[in-house]
C-alpha cells in the first residue's frame, strides 16, 4: 500500500516522504523476539533533541548531519507499517524525522518540565527525565542497551588517540587508567539519566562503569565499562544492524519536490 505524500513546498522545505520505492526491509533483520523495537528506539533517539521538543513533540528525532540519514531511514524501516505519518525532512541542511504519533509514544517515556530558556525556533526548552519504571523487564532494558549502542556505541581501541587527546588537554585525570575497559557510549545526557545506563548495565553484571564528562564545548559525556557476556551479545546484534545500515548508498537517497522518497531500485549498492 502506498503512503499518501505530504508535501512542505509551501513551508519552503524539501520533504522526504511517502513512497515510490520503499526502503528493502530485507536489509534490516531486527530481531523482534529477543528485542522490543520501542525500547530500542529510546535509546537510539538523540539524546540532545529529547530536550528541544518541536511543536507539540511532532519530532521524532533531529539532526544536523546527513550521516545520521542512515539512521533516520532505519527506523523508518522499522516503524513506517505502524506509524504511517513517519516523515523525514531536509530543512536546508537540518534533517528531521517526523512523526506525531509516534513522538507522542515516545514523549509517554519522559518528564518533560518546561524552562525560561527558548530554542532556535522561539519554543519552549524543556527539562527532560527519563520515566525508569517503564524498564520493568529484561527485554525492555537490554532493548534499551541495543539502540544506545548502534547510534552512540564506542569500542575503547577506537578512542585510545581520543582519549590521549583529552588527558593532553585537561580534561581527563592523566593518572586514571583506561586500559582495562572495553567499550564505552557517547552521550549528552543530565547525570540522571547517566545513572539509569549505569543501572542498567550494572543489573547485567558490568563491571568498571566509568561515567566522564568531557567538559567542552559541545559537552560529551562518555559511560565507560567492562561488558558482560550477557552485553557483549547485545553489542555484537549492534554491530551486525551497523553494518546492514551501513550498506545504504546515500548516493542513492533523493529529497525531491513532490515529496517523493525512494532508494534507487530499492536494492543494496
Amino acid at each position: 500500500m502506498k503512503r499518501t505524500l505530504i508535501s512542505f513546498l509551501a513551508a519552503g522545505l524539501i520533504c522526504f516522504s511517502g513512497l515510490s520505492q520503499q526502503v528493502d526491509k530485507s536489509l534490516f533483520k531486527f530481531d523482534n523476539e529477543k528485542y522490543d523495537k520501542e525500547y530500542f528506539l529510546i535509546g537510539m533517539v538523540n539524546e540532545i533533541w529529547r530536550r528541544h521538543p518541536y511543536k507539540g513533540h511532532q519530532i521524532v528525532d533531529y539532526t544536523m548531519s546527513k550521516i545520521d540519514l542512515k539512521y533516520f531511514l532505519f527506523i523508518d524501516s522499522l516503524f513506517n507499517l505502524d506509524y504511517s505519518d513517519i516523515t523525514i525532512v531536509n530543512n536546508g541542511g537540518n534533517f528531521r524525522l517526523s512523526s506525531p504519533t509516534l513522538a507522542r509514544k515516545i514523549g509517554d517515556f519522559y518528564i518533560y518540565e518546561a524552562t525560561m530558556k527558548l530554542n532556535i525556533y522561539n519554543d519552549t526548552m524543556y527539562d527532560v527525565r527519563l520515566k525508569k519504571e517503564k524498564f520493568e523487564t529484561q527485554k525492555q532494558k537490554l532493548s534499551f542497551i541495543l539502540g544506545a549502542y548502534v547510534r552512540h556505541g564506542k569500542k575503547m581501541d577506537t578512542l585510545s588517540g581520543s582519549i590521549s587527546w583529552y588527558k593532553s588537554e585537561g580534561l581527563l585525570d592523566v593518572n586514571k587508567n583506561f586500559d582495562n575497559l572495553s567499550n564505552a557510549i557517547l552521550m549528552h545526557s543530565v547525570w540522571e539519566e547517566a545513572n539509569f545506563y549505569a543501572e542498567v548495565l550494572t543489573d547485567f553484571n558490568c563491571n568498571d562503569i566509568e561515567y566522564v564528562n568531557i567538559e567542552m564545548f559541545p559537552s560529551r559525556y562518555y559511560m565507560f565499562f567492562v561488558s558482560s557476556e550477557k552485553i557483549q551479545e547485545v553489542i555484537r546484534e549492534a554491530e551486525r544492524l551497523n553494518r546492514e545500515i551501513e550498506t545504504i548508498n546515500m548516493n542513492q537517497v533523493n529529497f525531491t519536490t513532490d515529496g517523493t522518497k525512494y532508494i534507487k531500485d530499492g536494492q543494496r549498492p
